[in-house]
């Protein structure tokens, strides 16, 4: 018998009886404010992400549940800073290093300034990290250009243009301007693509891709996020440690949209891999080799005491599916979960599919 990864695995198997225990999933009231959720109904999807206590299963930090984001997390975003503030500090250990140093920075700020709403509280100092952030791209433009590179006259010609251009976009351009970053690595990464010296312009592009972020900075956080409102300003603190789906197999590559082929992750670990291989994606965050394992044992965990539709056999199927993907970088124990409907032994993969060999 074969399954479908882009169907559910529950119907293959009739002979399972459901928990006592069943998780009652009420669907979304329609006239609810969300952040984000595009789901119309709860399933087995958003009863994953509002597991409690999840750690992400790359970085492993708790991650914030979705079902936080489903109604306002402040009635009124009219009020003060420091009320709104003391509603997000439940939620500080949670958030990432850079949103975390924001937060902080806040709180102070809002005990100078008692009275100041979100918004112009952000506000505040906004041309003092604006400048902090201007200092910091433009020592990585000088190293670039004080750098000697094995590079041809005509290819050093290039480069010089994309310096004169960042420099145009850095310090020229409007302070509101938006995504100067972004066209600024576009400009590098172009010469990576029409200059020969392949080796020399990857040393380059790894330079210029150094300019900080407001996913890495807090002064770039600071800048990018001041024109939003108050509302839109507590929910930034808190996205990047929201809990997400995460595709082992991207959709891109035709990977199924079912629980077969989801883990968790935080928004930030999610976004940070994309559709990236996971042998390229582990490189560059080895914590998940760890991290994964403590994530199943919550899900284990979860599963031994309450039943999801649709997450049958789920961590013998990741487990198989992320030993395939990493080529055996990641090698789960299941060995606690209580309920082996199929050994999975008998999970085979092949063409996209799971073929269960008779007993």
């Amino acid at each position: 018998m074969k399954i479908n990864l882009s169907t559910g695995i529950n119907s293959y198997f009739p002979q399972i009886k459901p928990h006592k225990q069943q998780l009652k999933l009420q669907p979304l009231n329609a006239d609810t404010v969300t952040f984000g959720v595009s789901r119309k109904e709860k399933n087995y999807e958003t009863a994953m992400t509002n597991i409690p206590q999840l750690p992400c299963a790359c970085c492993g930090k708790i991650m914030i549940p979705e079902n936080v984001f489903e109604r306002p997390i402040v009635k009124n975003y009219d009020i003060s800073a420091t009320e709104i503030l003391k509603v997000l500090k439940k939620y500080e250990t949670r958030m990432h290093k850079v949103e975390r140093n924001v937060f902080r920075r806040l709180e102070k700020l809002s005990k100078k300034n008692p009275e100041m709403n979100l918004h112009d509280l952000f506000n505040r100092k906004r041309y003092y990290h604006l400048a902090n952030t201007e200092i910091k791209q433009l020592k990585i433009v000088s190293e670039i250009e004080k750098t000697d590179f094995n590079i041809s006259p005509e290819s050093q010609a290039k480069l010089n243009n994309a310096l004169k251009n960042t420099r145009q976009i850095m310090f020229v351009e409007g302070k509101d301007v938006l995504k100067k970053r972004q066209r600024i690595i576009k400009e590098f990464s172009s010469l990576l693509e029409d200059c020969p010296e392949k080796e020399e312009f990857q040393r380059v592009l790894s330079m210029i891709q150094k300019l900080p972020s407001s996913k890495n900075d807090v002064d770039s956080f600071f800048v990018k996020y001041s024109p939003l409102d108050s509302e839109s300003l507590a929910y930034k603190l808190l996205e990047s440690s929201k809990a997400s789906i995460e595709h082992v197999v991207p959709a891109s590559e035709n990977g199924a949209d079912n629980s077969s082929n989801y883990i968790v992750m935080c928004r930030k670990c999610n976004n940070s891999r994309s559709s990236m291989p996971y042998e390229e994606f582990l490189v560059k965050h080895p914590e998940m080799i760890k991290n994964s394992q403590k994530y199943m044992d919550r899900i284990i965990n979860y599963l031994n005491k309450q039943y999801i539709f649709g997450m049958d056999n789920y961590p013998f199927i990741i487990k198989k599916l992320l030993e395939d993907e990493t080529n055996g970088l990641i090698h789960l124990d299941v060995s606690k979960y209580r309920m082996p409907y199929k050994s999975p032994d008998l999970f085979i993969r092949s063409n996209g599919l799971y073929k269960i060999t008779k007993d």
